[in-house]
């Protein structure tokens, strides 16, 4: 419906024009009023994000199937199947059995999509700047935003170590290997700098 994109240069929030197309409206040159220009646009009333009681992080690979069990586990209310895989984790579970609880009973929340093409060098091939025909470590995360909790649920891809640089990906093999899933609480409740924070992928380290 809306969105923000930032460089090096500078950032604008890319918005619905009345009667149709888009409206771009640039944030300050100051990047500390950043976070102030992007809640202009995702206001508050419309896009709570109440601090979370206290912080925590557990990441699920998926090709271990820990994603899956975790997301039947949480929508289903499997408080022990949450406790189990918060013990592998050594995390504390408590975190997840509340906000298992939240989605089933008062769930409020909505859907963003970051990128992160920060080390990413983006091709010319074609004549134009091609970010899907270049190369580096791409960064993604689609998250579920649980206002309420405080909480972000995330479906990720993040480049790592023994993983293709190139970004043209036909038989989706890179996607199978940068794939996992996540849990996030931010007692900050600064919903920006929640979006932005992408947790890399398990056991690898931030390139």
């Amino acid at each position: 419906t809306m969105g923000v994109t930032m460089g090096a240069a500078g950032a604008c929030g890319v918005v619905r024009a009345p009667g149709g197309g888009w409206h771009l409206r640039p944030f300050p040159d100051d990047r500390s009023l950043w976070p102030a220009s992007f809640r202009e646009l995702f206001a508050p009333r419309r896009y709570p994000f109440r601090p979370a009681s206290e912080g925590g992080h557990s990441s699920f690979p998926k090709k271990t199937g820990e994603g899956t069990v975790f997301a039947e586990a949480l929508v289903g209310g499997d408080e022990a199947a949450l406790r189990a895989l918060a013990a592998r984790k050594g995390a504390d579970p408590e975190p997840l059995v509340r906000l298992s609880t939240y989605m089933r009973k008062r769930y409020l929340g909505f859907r963003v999509r970051v990128t992160d093409m920060t080390e990413v060098e983006p091709s010319y091939e074609l004549g134009w700047r091609w970010p899907g025909g270049g190369s580096g470590k791409l960064r993604l995360r689609r998250v579920t935003v649980v206002s309420d909790a405080g909480a972000m649920l995330g479906d990720c891809n993040c480049w790592h170590e023994g993983v293709s640089l190139e970004m043209q990906d036909p038989d989706g093999d890179w996607g199978r290997k940068t794939s996992f899933a996540t849990v996030d609480f931010y007692p900050s409740g600064d919903l920006f700098s929640a979006l932005l924070d992408i947790p890399d992928y398990p056991g690898g380290t931030k390139a």
